[in-house]
């Protein structure tokens, strides 16, 4: 029988290792939620201080882009080269000729980016970017030929919907003058043909690489730096021609004030971070839980920019917002259903004799999404290992139930012989 000073040695081991089970248990979920907040802020903070350098001090949005480009490749640098955090992939000549048109892509994309934050709302702008999973569905057909779901074709109307609503009503309030009306519209079609743009980038940089993906901060130094070697000729005569003509925001861009530094500085540092915080959490968390994390940021940005810019919200306008957000998360749930129905599918085809229920598989819904979710799970490893055992008619054996059947039917072999 142990000593009272021996069981109580025991009882506070036991204790603590159920403290540390506990912490190790919660550290993750901490690790992820600083990464969600971190996303959050410099999302948000890159929109706005994007607009405020814009419109507030007048920056011209090519020379702005410029910077953020000249801004991504100096921060990367830091990060890898002194800082030493990760280091600089090293591209082979196949990949760089392969990474130059990206680049091309990406400089487009950005020019048009800040052109239509410098035109129309920060709202209108975050709402047509609900319009990516429409020109992902175009660009997979014109390309592939995939042919997407009905289901999916459906979960589309609510986005085309509240796009039209908010950017009908907001073009409608512009036009007090020909001229205010002609820049509505150009931002308008800046922003739809940088969406356009940047799902075909991220499809093109899929079949590019395939499973040889490149670091998320090596691709980003890479695409910024050939970006600024393209654009900065033309940038350049554009800035050397407002200094000679004594535009104002031409000399507020070289010979900035403190505030004007500060706003610039913060800018580039924050449009590099948010880019690495979304790769990072994405890489943490589930699609679904980005999507729904993502759908909430564009609420928060719909509300920051009411306040924080004044931008009118009408009625129409409010509702096409919300139309559009439902819209997008109707979309990414119905997607991503399918892909675990598909998973399931595929994985029915390769083991479909060893480690498949014996049911017939004709689920569909949240049944099925369960059941491709089992399969992914540890106790389908237990299945590919237990192929002698019987099936019950069930989904899955957990591990005891695995261990007791195997017992029975080993019992059962032995009093047979």
């Amino acid at each position: 029988m142990p000593s009272p000073a021996r069981r109580l040695f025991d009882s506070s081991s036991l204790s603590q290792s159920s403290t540390l089970t506990r912490l190790h248990s919660f550290l993750p979920r901490v690790k992820v939620a600083l990464f969600i907040s971190g996303w959050f802020t410099f999302s948000l903070a890159s929109l706005f201080f994007a607009k405020h350098v814009l419109n507030v001090y007048e920056i011209n949005e090519a020379i702005f882009t410029l910077w953020q480009f000249a801004s991504s490749v100096l921060f990367g640098l830091l990060f890898t080269k002194v800082l030493r955090i990760r280091p600089l992939a090293v591209l082979t000549r196949a990949q760089m000729r392969a990474v130059v048109p990206l680049s091309a892509a990406f400089l487009v994309k950005e020019v048009l980016k800040y052109a239509s934050l410098a035109r129309v709302s920060v709202n209108l702008v975050n709402t047509i970017r609900s319009l990516g999973p429409l020109f992902n569905v175009l660009l997979e057909l014109l390309f592939f030929g995939h042919r997407p779901p009905i289901s999916v074709v459906w979960a589309l109307f609510p986005i085309i919907l509240g796009v039209a609503l908010t950017s009908v009503d907001e073009i409608h309030s512009a036009s007090v003058s020909s001229a205010e009306l002609l820049v509505a519209i150009i931002g308008f079609t800046a922003a739809v043909l940088s969406t356009a743009i940047n799902n075909a980038q991220n499809i093109y940089s899929k079949v590019l690489f395939g499973k040889e993906r490149i670091d998320p901060v090596s691709l980003q130094i890479y695409l910024s730096a050939i970006s600024l070697a393209i654009m900065s000729p033309g940038s350049l005569a554009q800035l050397a021609y407002h200094v000679v003509a004594h535009d104002l925001p031409a000399h507020k861009f070289l010979a900035p004030s403190w505030p004007v530094a500060a706003g610039l500085a913060l800018a580039g540092f924050v449009n590099f971070a948010a880019s690495q915080l979304a790769f990072n959490t994405l890489n943490l968390i589930s699609p679904l839980s980005y999507s729904v994390a993502n759908t909430f940021k564009r609420v928060c940005i719909a509300v920051i920019a009411i306040f924080y810019f004044n931008e009118r919200l009408s009625v129409v306008n409010g509702v096409g917002i919300i139309i559009s957000i439902v819209g997008v998360f109707i979309y990414e749930r119905k997607s991503r259903a399918l892909k675990e129905a598909k998973m399931y599918r595929k994985s029915g085809a390769d083991s479909r004799s060893s480690s498949l229920p014996s049911r017939k598989q004709n689920a569909s819904g949240p049944d099925l999404v369960n059941m491709a979710l089992d399969l992914s799970s540890p106790r389908a490893e237990v299945r590919k290992d237990s192929n002698s055992l019987p099936h019950y008619g069930e989904l899955s054996l957990t591990p005891s139930a695995a261990a007791r059947a195997h017992h029975a039917h080993q019992a059962n072999t032995n009093s047979r012989a």
